[in-house]
């Protein structure tokens, strides 16, 4: 009676592991294989750094899904904030002109 709860687990198991399996990718046993994997890879990375840097966010979905990769924006939202604080309390900071 224990059987079909154990086989059911056994095929849960095995499902999620074929899922996580083929979330990698193809196989990159040989070197050549791995090299074209890593150059892809950079490639696409410099891709998302670039439209990250241009602030062209339509070029990639990743910018929808992580909204931190949006550089030039935080960039930007950061100096208003600092440009806000300086007006508002800059006065209150004594600099030395020496």
């Amino acid at each position: 009676r224990i059987f079909p709860k154990v086989q059911a687990q056994i095929i849960q198991q095995l499902s999620s592991c074929r899922k996580r399996l083929e979330s990698l990718g193809v196989d990159r046993e040989s070197a050549d294989q791995q090299r074209r994997f890593l150059l892809e890879m950079s490639r696409e990375f410099q891709d998302i750094t670039n439209s990250a840097l241009d602030a062209y966010y339509s070029r990639n979905k990743v910018f929808r899904s992580i909204p931190e990769l949006r550089l030039a924006t935080l960039a930007v939202d950061r100096m208003e904030k600092f440009s806000e604080e300086m007006e508002s309390f800059g006065h209150t900071v004594c600099f030395d002109s020496q």
